[in-house]
């Protein structure tokens, strides 16, 4: 019975270095990780992260301007059949404004009503509206801020 047979059924708490190797295709761990993330992708394996998972993964391509392996970050993380970001500090008070969580005040493009920043400089932008009905946070986009212009993926975004 192998590791992908051990965790049908079981939801798996997922960290960030399992998935940083997992991407960057890390030789030690690859072929353990990856009939894991298969699974995980096509659903018949449920794994959990924190999108905090998304922000510490992300600092490294965004750091060295590496667009593409910040899409793999974030398509794994965000769009894997199998596995969910959840937000620990928006799971209780998602409309409470803070210093980094800001209401948009105008409908934006991206049809989010919150945006969150963070890291130096506060650069790094985080989308989400709040589906009040099933108390669901709903993470729409993460980009960058560079000077006054927002890049989602590789495109520019008006607010």
């Amino acid at each position: 019975m192998g590791l992908v047979d051990e965790l049908q059924g079981v939801r798996v708490c997922m960290d960030t270095a399992p998935i940083i190797y997992f991407i960057e295709k890390n030789p030690k761990y690859i072929g353990v990780l990856k009939p894991v993330f298969l699974e995980i992708d096509t659903g018949r394996i449920e794994a959990i992260t924190s999108t905090i998972t998304l922000l510490e993964v992300l600092v490294h391509p965004f750091r060295t301007k590496n667009d593409t392996l910040a899409e793999k970050y974030r398509d794994i993380l965000l769009y894997s059949e199998g596995l969910t970001a959840f937000e620990a500090q928006l799971q209780s008070e998602p409309n409470l404004e803070t210093r980094n969580r800001k209401s948009l005040k105008r409908p934006a493009e991206l049809e989010a009503d919150w945006e969150i920043r963070f890291g130096p400089d506060n650069r790094f932008r985080v989308f989400y509206s709040v589906e009040q009905e099933n108390q669901q946070v709903l993470i729409l986009a993460i980009g960058i801020k560079r000077g006054n212009r927002l890049i989602i993926g590789r495109e520019e975004v008006n607010l």
